[in-house]
């Protein structure tokens, strides 16, 4: 019987409570991982098999500590604070190379620190999903509604300045559409499948289990290929439209000051945990690839992107609350 993406939740979490616990914070060797979502959350949900995995191959405690709030900064800036030993890294995901061109005087900034470690998974690019029964069958059908009532088509994002957020913005500027962002603190899924709003923009290994139900409709993604677990569903460019994508990813990084050797440590043991059953588990059932980039070229790749968005974002006009 397939597992469904709750099932998994359930399992991941029961899986690493032994290893998740912040009372063996001060422990001998352990690496606590600062992750910028509640329990139970996308990215909570992949940091506790690689927590595991990281557990079984180092025989090193790995816990995890949620520090969810203020899009990303909290959790941020606890690992700004922290010693750079590498007993304290920040999983996030690629939302934190947007910051820069969103986040006018933000607490931190990224390139100064944050230290690269290692770029771990990459996911399917957002799609834009519909409700099942919403009349929309096609993007085509979307986008002349959206034209034809500017600024009442609907779209739940996870907050200002969000990749759902972003994501969205970008697309509607490619296509030429308004569209009315409805932000939400927790799951857009249960106003999507009833109708209380039109669209979102996600990954959509996140809800697979609506999507191949019937409950949700993906329309199309912004990857260059199509996602390989819903291969109907097409690509923008494959119907006509050139929307600049927000790469879905996951990394690590540490705190200022951390060392190369301790960068190039840390990298070494977690691909080798990434690489372990238990997290590629979760890869297989999300459809989620390992996409490993070492300290060095984690960091031209984060700088790049910190440099292309901060010349494609600001003209969205959207700004997050430092």
């Amino acid at each position: 019987m397939p597992l469904s993406r709750r099932s998994f939740v359930a399992s991941a979490a029961a899986t690493a409570a032994a290893v998740s616990s912040l009372a063996q914070a001060q422990s001998a060797g352990t690496v606590r991982l600062v992750v910028p979502s509640p329990g139970g959350g996308p990215l909570d949900v992949s940091a506790r098999p690689l927590a595991e995995g990281y557990h079984k191959t180092s025989a090193r405690t790995c816990i995890i500590d949620n520090r969810p709030g203020a899009s990303g900064t909290i959790a941020i800036m606890e690992t700004v604070r922290s010693k750079p030993d590498g007993s304290t890294l920040l999983y996030f995901t690629g939302s934190v190379t947007t910051y820069p061109a969103l986040m006018k005087n933000a607490p931190f900034v990224v390139e100064r620190d944050l230290v690269p470690v290692a770029r771990i998974s990459r996911s399917p690019g957002f799609a834009l999903l519909v409700g099942g029964k919403t009349p929309y069958k096609s993007l085509a059908q979307l986008i002349d509604h959206a034209k034809a009532n500017p600024g009442k088509v609907s779209c739940g994002t996870a907050g200002v300045g969000s990749t759902t957020h972003v994501a969205a913005a970008l697309f509607a500027k490619a296509a030429g559409i308004e569209l009315l962002y409805v932000p939400y603190k927790g799951s857009v899924f249960v106003d999507l499948i009833s109708g209380i709003i039109d669209c979102t923009f996600v990954p959509p290994n996140v809800t697979l289990d609506h999507l191949r139900s019937g409950a949700m409709r993906g329309l199309g993604i912004s990857d260059t290929k199509r996602y390989a677990k819903l291969p109907d569903m097409p690509t923008y460019a494959e119907l006509g439209l050139s929307v600049a994508d927000v790469p879905g990813w996951s990394g690590l990084w540490g705190p200022k000051g951390m060392s190369a050797d301790v960068a190039n440590r840390l990298f070494e043991e977690f691909a080798v945990a990434a690489k372990h059953p238990v997290f590629d588990a979760l890869l297989q059932f999300d459809g989620s690839e390992l996409a490993l980039l070492g300290p060095a070229a984690f960091r031209d790749y984060a700088n790049a992107e910190i440099r292309r968005y901060s010349t494609i974002l600001p003209p969205l006009g959207i700004e997050i609350a430092s």
